[in-house]
């Protein structure tokens, strides 16, 4: 890579990939049985959609990311909720939304401390399989007609 147009082509690359996983593992949870194993795939969706959303360390850009406008604009809402699930909940814990209360009980074996918390309900998200789908197509599309543009400008070797 030489230049930012070429990082970015690269990177979109990469993204493609980060999609079809998302694609395929949210493909892979629909025939599956077992709500853990679902809910498993489905979280893991979720992250490799949103990773080339997030901030990325470039070579040549100290920070890459694709912006929106991959997203159709029926989609960006959605797209929006899932950045947030992805933050808030799968790649970190935040206790805003899990409003955690700490409670202090005397026992016959010593204090203990539990912790109550609102958990996401899995199910919730798993009812949203279709929807998941939909959107990591599109954008997969997207990104996949925007590395075909780039190509058309990049340099061949030899």
């Amino acid at each position: 890579m030489d230049n930012k147009n070429e990082e970015m082509f690269v990177f979109n690359r990469f993204a493609f990939d980060d999609f079809t996983e998302a694609l395929r593992a949210v493909r892979v949870s629909k025939v599956l049985e077992n709500v853990e194993a679902k809910s498993f795939l489905v979280r893991y969706s979720v992250i490799a959609y949103c990773r080339p959303f997030t901030k990325c360390r470039g070579k040549i850009e100290n920070t890459i990311r694709l912006d929106e406008s991959y997203v159709p604009p029926e989609h960006l809402p959605f797209h929006r909720q899932l950045l947030d699930l992805r933050d808030q909940l799968i790649a970190h814990t935040d206790l805003k939304v899990l409003d955690p209360k700490l409670y202090g009980w005397k026992t016959k074996v010593g204090p203990m401390y539990p912790i109550g918390f609102k958990p996401p309900d899995p199910k919730e998200v798993l009812k949203q399989v279709d929807s998941l789908e939909a959107i990591f197509s599109s954008v997969m599309d997207e990104a996949h007609r925007r590395i075909t543009a780039m190509e058309k400008s990049l340099p061949l070797d030899g």
